[in-house]
């Protein structure tokens, strides 16, 4: 699993360009060339959900049909969404 994007492209450090991490297509096409699984992974930042949505289709459209698409969320990370933790669950 690779981590990919973040956010809606607001987000710059730590190897990541406007929502976009640098390394993670090298990684992808790497297990590609291998002919590996891979999934590729959108860090949910809470700025919107149809905007975070379509960057990710966007920044990813060259995965699509070859690895697994997933989301992360955690609740301790984003506030913006944190009213929908069930909590005592």
């Amino acid at each position: 699993m690779v981590q990919a994007t973040w956010g809606a492209g607001e987000f710059t450090g730590n190897g990541i360009v406007r929502g976009v991490w640098t390394g993670a297509d090298a990684k992808i096409q790497r297990c590609i060339a291998l002919s590996k699984p891979f999934g590729y992974m959108h860090y949910i930042r809470g700025v919107g959900a149809e905007a975070e949505a379509r960057f990710f289709a966007v920044n990813t459209v060259g995965y699509l049909h070859r690895g697994l698409p997933a989301v992360d969320w955690e609740a301790a990370d984003n506030t913006a969404w944190n009213k929908y933790v069930m909590r005592g669950a």
